[in-house]
C-alpha cells in the first residue's frame, strides 16, 4: 500500500506527487506539455505522451513528457503561461500531478446543427 503526497495511504488509487512549477521551454509554448523531471516521471509510473492530471486552485490535463537533464533531481514540472493562469498558479508554486486514466469511446455521435438528422459513426469510420 502507497502513501500519496499528503501522508494518506492509497488503496487501488495511482500515486500523486507534489512538484513546483517552472517556466516552459519555448517549444512547449501552447503545445499542451507538461515537462516532467525523469525522478517524478518514473514515481507517477508515466510513458511519454501520458496524459496527467494537474492540480492547483483549479486543474487541467496535459500530456507528459521528459524534461531536460537539467531538471534531474529538481521536483519540477514546467508549465507554460496559459497553464499556469488556467490552474491559477505562478512560478514556483506547488501542485499536485498525477496519471489520468483516459478511456477511448465505443462510438461517436455527430449531429448538424439546424437539421434533426443524426450520424453515428464508429471510431474506425473516422480518419484523422
Amino acid at each position: 500500500m502507497g502513501v500519496t503526497s499528503d501522508g494518506s495511504h492509497m488503496v487501488g488509487r495511482k500515486p500523486d506527487l507534489r512538484l513546483h512549477v517552472g517556466d516552459a521551454k519555448l517549444d512547449d509554448v501552447a503545445e499542451g506539455r507538461a515537462r516532467i523531471s525523469r525522478e517524478s516521471f518514473d514515481a507517477l509510473h508515466l510513458s511519454v505522451d501520458d496524459v496527467v492530471r494537474i492540480i492547483g486552485e483549479r486543474s487541467l490535463l496535459a500530456r507528459a513528457h521528459l524534461a531536460g537533464v537539467e531538471d534531474d533531481g529538481l521536483e519540477l514540472i514546467r508549465l507554460d503561461g496559459s497553464q499556469r493562469r488556467t490552474l491559477g498558479v505562478g512560478l514556483g508554486d506547488l501542485v499536485s500531478v498525477r496519471l489520468y486514466e483516459t478511456v477511448g469511446a465505443d462510438r461517436v455521435r455527430f449531429v448538424a446543427l439546424g437539421s434533426s438528422r443524426a450520424l453515428d459513426l464508429s471510431p474506425y469510420d473516422i480518419r484523422a
